[in-house]
């Protein structure tokens, strides 16, 4: 999935604001009105955020984690994986290069 599609989906949750956990506009307890922030102005990812960036499953996004592939930030209770770890994840891409059972590369 790609940014502009996160984003129409993030404001399709925002006009519902009763189905949403926070909805868009959410009211803190300073009684202060919090705005989301856009996922091209963000310096951290939630994994489904990331997994989402790049395609793929929730799932999938813990699975880098937790091989090692992606260093996110625990301290404050949840992860957050910076946009230098997804930055760095992209710049290690490789070409594909199907191999079969056998170890033969496909003709």
């Amino acid at each position: 999935m790609n940014l502009t599609k996160l984003a129409e989906a993030r404001n399709v949750a925002a006009q519902r604001p009763s189905q949403c956990r926070a909805g868009a506009g959410a009211v803190a307890k300073n009684g202060f009105r919090r705005e989301r922030v856009p996922l091209s102005d963000r310096a951290a990812f939630s994994p489904a955020e990331f997994a989402a960036l790049c395609g793929r499953s929730p799932t999938w996004a813990y699975r880098q984690i937790y091989a090692g592939r992606l260093k996110p930030i625990a301290d404050c209770g949840r992860l957050l994986i910076p946009r230098s770890e997804l930055d760095s994840f992209l710049a290690r891409k490789a070409e594909y290069n199907p191999v079969t059972i056998g170890g033969a590369a496909r003709q």
